[in-house]
C-alpha cells in the first residue's frame, strides 16, 4: 500500500515544515512519500519530495495560478495513480476544478484539518474579498468533501466539525507528535520561590496565542514573587515595557536550549477560543513535554487528558502557577520526557495513522459485495468488524468477506441452499457454526443483542415474508448506527427476474393470479411437474413490497433508509472505465469496457435516466442505517 501525503505550501511556514520533516524520520518503516509543494526548491532526500510547481502554460502568474487552480495544480505536480491514498493537508476548497478533482481523486483521498477554517474566514482574514472567500468556501468545502474517503483532524472536535460539512464518514483523530531522537532533554530549572522565569514561543503573534491573558495576569500579580518573561519570536513587545520582559528574536539550536534549561515554566496556547475551538493540538505543548518543561495550557488536549504533567488554567493566574511549581518533584521533568516517548513520539501516530488508512484495502471480485464493503468502511466499519449475510445462497460472498479480514454470519431463508453452502464453507475451513436457517416468516437470530456492525443483502427482501418482524430482529443485534446494504428485485419490473413471468403481484388477488399462471401454462405449454415448481416458488418464496411499504417498516423499527441506485450504477460505469460517449456505446452494445477515470457529460446525463429506470424496473439499492434502539 503506497501513499502520499500533500502540502500545499508556496512558501514553506516553519513550524508545518519542521513538523512534516519530523514525520518523514519516523516512517521509515512504511510506504509513504511526503510532498511539499512549494515556489523554489525541487529536491528529493528518501520519502521526501520538495517539488517545485510546474504550472500551466498560461497568461496567469504564478500566485494568480496557486490562488485560482490551487487543486489542479496539486494533480499536476503528483502522480496521483502512483499511490492508493492520498493525504491531503487541506487547502481550501473554493478553487476552480476544484469539484472535478474530488469527483475524480476523492475516492482516494483523506483530507486533513488542522482548524476550523470557516471561522478563520470569517474572523480573522478581514476584508471584502476574504467575505467572498468565506461563503465560497462554506459552499464548497460541503460540495467537495462529501466525495473524499474519510476525514482527518488534529483533534476530534475538528474532525466533528468537518463530518458535518462532508455527511457521515470514516474518520480519523491523528493529533500531532513530537520526535524525541531530536528533540534534546533539557529540563527546567527548579523554582527557587523568588524569580519565576516564564519563557514564551511562537513564530509571530496571533491572538489565539493569548500573550495579552499572560501579561494581563503578570499586571495583577501582586505577591513577592519577581516574574521574568522571556519572548523567543517575531514579537513587538513595546507595549508590555510597564512588566519584567526579555525579548530574545528567533532562536534555535544550542542558544535555544540553554535558554530553556534557565526556566521555570513554559507557555502553550492560552486563546484557542477566539478561533471557535475548545480543542488542539498545540506542536510546543509537545515540544515542552518532550523537553521536560513544565507548561500551562488553556483549552483540551486529547493527549493530556489523564496527565497532572502540565498545568490547565481556564483563567491565567500567576499564584497558581506558582503553586504548582511548588509541588512538583525533581523526578517530575524526567515522567514528561517519558511520557512524551510512550505516547507522543511521531512513531507511534505514524503507525496509528498507517493502520488506520490500511484498514481501508479490501478486494473484491464481486461488483456488489466491492460497492457495498465500500460503503460500510467509508463509514468506519472496518476489517475485524462483524458482517451478517442476509441470505447467503452459495457462500461465495461469505468466503470473500472472510478472505478480506472480517467477522463472517450467515442466515438463509430458502431451505433448499443452506446444506450444500454449510458442506462448502466446512471444506474450505471458514466456520460453518456462525451460519443459520431462519424461517422467513417466524425470524429469529441466534446472534446476541448489539453484536452485529453491517448486514448485507443482495436479492433477498422480496423472498421475506415477514419484513416487520426481520426489521425488529435486525434492530436488536446491529450496533447503533450499523447499516445494511440491500439490493432487491424492482416492484415494477418488465419481467420477473426469479420466474421469468411478468408481474404477477401487482393484481394482489390470489385467484386471479392463478388463472394467469393457467394461462400461462397454456401459452407456453408447461409440463405439469414445471408448472408446479414454478407455481410453488412464486407462492411460497416471492412476497414483493412497494418501496414506500419498505420505507415505512424500517422507520418504524428504528432505521433510517437511503437509496443509493444512483450510486451504485455509478460506481459499476467508473469500474467499467466509461466516461465518453463513444465508450457508453462500446460498452452497451460489445460489453466493451474503458479507459477513463471521470463521466463525461453525455453519461451523467445517461446515468440519470439509466438509474431511474434500473430502480423501478430491475433493482433497487439502499442503504439503511440504525438510528435508534426499540
Amino acid at each position: 500500500m503506497k501513499i502520499a501525503y500533500i502540502s500545499f505550501m508556496p512558501n514553506p511556514i516553519n513550524g508545518v515544515e519542521k513538523k512534516i520533516i519530523q514525520m518523514v524520520k519516523a516512517s521509515k518503516d512504511y510506504d509513504i512519500d511526503f510532498y511539499i509543494l512549494n515556489n523554489n526548491l525541487d529536491n528529493v532526500e528518501d520519502n521526501l519530495i520538495y517539488k517545485k510547481f510546474d504550472i500551466f502554460n498560461i497568461p496567469f502568474s504564478l500566485k494568480l495560478q496557486q490562488q485560482l487552480f490551487t487543486h489542479l495544480l496539486i494533480s499536476k505536480n503528483v502522480d496521483f495513480n502512483k499511490y492508493e491514498y492520498i493525504v491531503l493537508r487541506y487547502v481550501g476548497a473554493c478553487s476552480l476544478g476544484s469539484s472535478y478533482f474530488f469527483y475524480k481523486y476523492g475516492n482516494k483521498i483523506f483530507s486533513e484539518h488542522h482548524t476550523n477554517e470557516d471561522i478563520e474566514y470569517k474572523e480573522y482574514r478581514k476584508g471584502f474579498i476574504n467575505w467572498i472567500k468565506f461563503g465560497l468556501e462554506s459552499y464548497c468545502s460541503k460540495r467537495n468533501l462529501k466525495y473524499v474517503k474519510g476525514i482527518i483532524g488534529v483533534t476530534k472536535e475538528i474532525v466533528d466539525i468537518e463530518l458535518k460539512k462532508s455527511g457521515k464518514k470514516s474518520s480519523f483523530t491523528f493529533s500531532n507528535g513530537i520526535n524525541n531522537e531530536i528533540i534534546p532533554f533539557t529540563p527546567a530549572k527548579e523554582f527557587d520561590n523568588k524569580v519565576l522565569k516564564v519563557i514564551f514561543i511562537a513564530s509571530n503573534e496571533a491572538s489565539w496565542h493569548g500573550l495579552d491573558k499572560l501579561v494581563l495576569a503578570i499586571r495583577e500579580y501582586k505577591g513577592t514573587v519577581k516574574i521574568e518573561l522571556h519572548i523567543v519570536g517575531g514579537f513587538d513587545t513595546t507595549r508590555y515595557e510597564d512588566i519584567n520582559i526579555i525579548s530574545h528574536g528567533f532562536l534555535q539550536g544550542k542558544e535555544l536550549d540553554n535558554l530553556f534549561m534557565k526556566m521555570n515554566i513554559g507557555v502553550s496556547s492560552l486563546g484557542l477560543e477566539r478561533l471557535g475551538l475548545k480543542s488542539a493540538s498545540v506542536l510546543k505543548s509537545r515540544e515542552y513535554m518532550s523537553r521536560g518543561i513544565p507548561f500551562i495550557y488553556s483549552y483540551i488536549d486529547e493527549d493530556f487528558l489523564d496527565s497532572d504533567l502540565a498545568l490547565y488554567l481556564n483563567k491565567v493566574d500567576i499564584q497558581s502557577i506558582i503553586n504548582y511549581l511548588n509541588n512538583i518533584t525533581e523526578e517530575h521533568f524526567q515522567k514528561m520526557r517519558d511520557f512524551s516517548s510512550s505516547n507522543l513520539d511521531w512513531k507511534h501516530k505514524i503507525k496509528d495513522l498507517h493502520h488506520y488508512i490500511q484498514k481501508h484495502e479490501c478486494s473484491f471480485q464481486n461488483i456488489i459485495l466491492d460497492f457495498a464493503c465500500e460503503r460500510f468502511i467509508n463509514r468506519g466499519i472496518f476489517k475485524g468488524s462483524s458482517i451478517l449475510e442476509l441470505g447467503f445462497g452459495e457462500g461465495n460472498d461469505l468466503i470473500e468477506l472472510h478472505q478480506n479480514g472480517f467477522i463472517t454470519y450467515g442466515v438463509e431463508v430458502l431451505d433448499f441452499k443452506y446444506k450444500e453452502t454449510e458442506r462448502k464453507l466446512k471444506e474450505l475451513g471458514i466456520d460453518a457454526e456462525k451460519l443459520q436457517l431462519a424461517n422467513s416468516k417466524k425470524f429469529i437470530l441466534n446472534n446476541s443483542n448489539n453484536s452485529i456492525n453491517a448486514v448485507f443483502s443482495n436479492q433477498v427482501f422480496e423472498h421475506i415474508e415477514d419484513m416487520e418482524q426481520v426489521a425488529s430482529e435486525l434492530n436488536r443485534v446491529m450496533k447503533l448506527n450499523g447499516l445494511i446494504y440491500s439490493e432487491y428485485a424492482a416492484t415494477y419490473p418488465f419481467i420477473d427476474s426469479h420466474t421469468g413471468l411478468p408481474p404477477l403481484h401487482l393484481l394482489k388477488n390470489k385467484k386471479v393470479i392463478y388463472i394467469c399462471f393457467l394461462i400461462l401454462k397454456k401459452l407456453k405449454r408447461w409440463d405439469r411437474k414445471n408448472f408446479t415448481k414454478v407455481y410453488l416458488y412464486y407462492r411460497r418464496y416471492l412476497y414483493y413490497r412497494s418501496y414506500k411499504e419498505v420505507n415505512s417498516i424500517f422507520k418504524k423499527y428504528g432505521f433510517y433508509v437511503s437509496d443509493i441506485t444512483y450510486k451504485r450504477r455509478e460506481h459499476r460505469l467508473q469500474k467499467d472505465g466509461i466516461g465518453t460517449f463513444i465508450e457508453l456505446i462500446k460498452y452497451k452494445i460489445f460489453k466493451k469496457t474503458g479507459s477513463s477515470q471521470s463521466l463525461g457529460i453525455v453519461v451523467k446525463i445517461y446515468l440519470k435516466i439509466h438509474a431511474f429506470l434500473y430502480k423501478y424496473t430491475k433493482n433497487r439499492v439502499v442503504l439503511i442505517e440504525k438510528i435508534k434502539e426499540l
